[in-house]
């Protein structure tokens, strides 16, 4: 071979090169831009398939109390639903004492809807399972919860092209906001910081009681979803444990 060929060669050999460098780079994207669009799909129809079975158990439940001859609000139908409260028992009259008041309900911002129900009562079983990551921590499955207006959101957000998505149509700065503006108005408070929690009642993930319980440890996540006198109710989200029950100054 010529040397004038020689030379030839080799540039055509670095041509070819930085062609399938770039074809890589080129279908390395494409494979990554469909996995996440196929994530974002998943995400989208995960929030659609609990609102809409969320929808449907609410209609029914609302049915079963006027049939009783009682009117319900649906704030107090989303509230009663999310909280599984047809096994939440009875009281000497027999009345169910999950039904919170007409004003009890309107007072709520968002009830977060047991794991327990949509695997049970939405028919969801297996299915709806979001994890995302957060600025602490990673692979953290969503809650999901139901406005008294009766939106269905999750927390923490889910990540898509750089914006936070409660559900489909509602975003928020970042994972670490300290509340969400619904269409309808609702304000739900979001406080997922490491904080001393003051005048808890109860035992939560063995860390004690009393008027002060130390949880400073503790990622935490509150919210309003439960009517209270002394105290303002919220829920209580630790390691990934909930519990509807403490009563907290947030």
């Amino acid at each position: 071979m010529k040397k004038g060929q020689s030379g030839v060669s080799l540039i055509a050999l670095v041509i070819t090169i930085i062609v399938v460098i770039i074809l890589a780079a080129i279908a390395f994207g494409t494979s990554t831009r469909t996995i996440t669009n196929a994530n974002w799909s998943t995400f989208k129809n995960a929030v659609g398939e609990v609102r809409t079975a969320l929808q449907t158990r609410t209609t029914t439940v609302k049915g079963q109390e006027a049939a009783r001859g009682v009117t319900r609000s649906d704030a107090q139908v989303y509230n009663f639903v999310a909280k599984s409260g047809d096994g939440r028992g009875t009281d000497n009259n027999g009345e169910n004492t999950a039904w919170l008041s007409r004003q009890q309900a309107a007072t709520l911002t968002a009830t977060r809807i047991e794991p327990g129900v949509i695997d049970g009562e939405l028919g969801l079983a297996g299915r709806n399972h979001i994890k995302v990551n957060t600025a602490n921590r990673s692979g953290v499955e969503v809650s999901y919860f139901v406005t008294r207006a009766g939106e269905v959101f999750v927390w923490p957000p889910y990540e898509y092209e750089g914006k936070y998505y409660v559900n489909e149509d509602t975003t928020v700065t970042n994972d670490a906001v300290a509340s969400i503006t619904f269409p309808s108005g609702v304000i739900v408070k979001i406080d997922n910081t490491k904080a001393t929690i003051s005048g808890a009642t109860s035992i939560i993930n063995g860390k004690g009681a009393g008027a002060s319980a130390d949880y400073s440890s503790i990622e935490t996540v509150y919210w309003l979803d439960q009517h209270g006198s002394t105290l303002l109710p919220v829920g209580l989200e630790t390691s990934d444990v909930y519990n509807d029950t403490v009563a907290v100054n947030p």
